[in-house]
């Protein structure tokens, strides 16, 4: 399954590789998808990290937060 989105940051948040390296991150690690080999154990991304999915969105949840994982 492959996904298309769009970052879009509030107030005077700007792009950086490293925020979209995260997004991706919490996602596969989130989601669990079995195509994906990295980030399925661990997510070592920033934890106030909230993702707010819009759109058709499939089987992604709407909301995902790094601060609802469990944290070893």
């Amino acid at each position: 399954m492959i996904r298309v989105g769009t970052l879009v940051y509030f107030t005077e948040n700007r792009f950086s590789s490293k925020r979209l390296r995260d997004v991706e991150a919490l996602l596969i690690t989130w989601n669990y998808p079995p195509e994906n080999t990295s980030c399925v154990v661990y997510y070592r991304g920033r934890f106030n990290l909230k993702i707010i999915n819009i759109g058709r969105r499939g089987l992604i949840d709407r909301h995902v937060n790094a601060e609802d994982l469990i944290w070893a």
